[in-house]
């Protein structure tokens, strides 16, 4: 394993991290009808 894997993997683990929580956020707020921050 080199360095470019070890990037590309923190890279997609930082992506799918994002997706989850703009899809939680998502649908917990559309639930309740009002935003709510899910984290951060």
């Amino acid at each position: 394993m080199n360095i470019d894997e070890v990037k590309i993997y923190v890279l997609v683990f930082f992506i799918y991290a994002f997706a989850g929580w703009i899809m939680e956020t998502t649908s917990i707020s559309i639930r309740n009808k009002k935003f709510v921050n899910r984290g951060f």
